[in-house]
């Protein structure tokens, strides 16, 4: 076979192929990849039944949320002056509504920030709290390096 044949050969090969690919490109347009929806396309809208239905997360996840045990969100809803969001119960499982919990959040992020205490005043950063070798004086009543093991 001549060169020029096996290149006239090679250009149809070629050609074929690229019919093949743009039909191809076409149905995926058309259907999207696996059947679902092409993905240029907006998500079609939510429930009606869904909207207005609080997002629930499980007193688990709450846990993980704030570093806790499932135990310690327990006593947050015995102590009434904490103002904890009450659990939702479903099934006889327990669950928080994100907004209320959200909610909660912000309004502890304002009670902390109006009670910052300086240092030195008993708050958690005094001198008293920090390690022997940075302490600027000793305790009152003892030597310097006295409580250094």
């Amino acid at each position: 076979m001549s060169k020029t044949a096996e290149l006239l050969e090679l250009r149809e090969l070629v050609a074929r192929g690229m019919e093949r690919l743009e039909r191809v490109e076409a149905a995926v347009a058309v259907s999207g990849q696996n059947g679902d929806p092409p993905l240029d396309e907006p998500l079609p809208p939510a429930k009606p039944e869904d909207e207005g239905k609080p997002v629930l997360l499980s007193d688990r996840r709450v846990a993980e949320r704030y570093d806790v045990s499932v135990r310690t969100l327990a006593r947050w809803d015995e102590t009434a002056g904490l103002g904890f969001p009450p659990p939702i119960y479903i099934r006889d499982r327990r669950y928080r509504a994100l907004a209320a919990l959200e909610a909660w959040d912000r309004s502890n992020a304002r009670k902390a920030a109006t009670q910052i205490k300086p240092c030195g005043t008993g708050g958690p950063f005094n001198a008293l709290n920090q390690p022997p070798g940075l302490r600027a004086s000793p305790p009152s009543g003892g030597k310097a390096g006295a409580g250094v093991i």
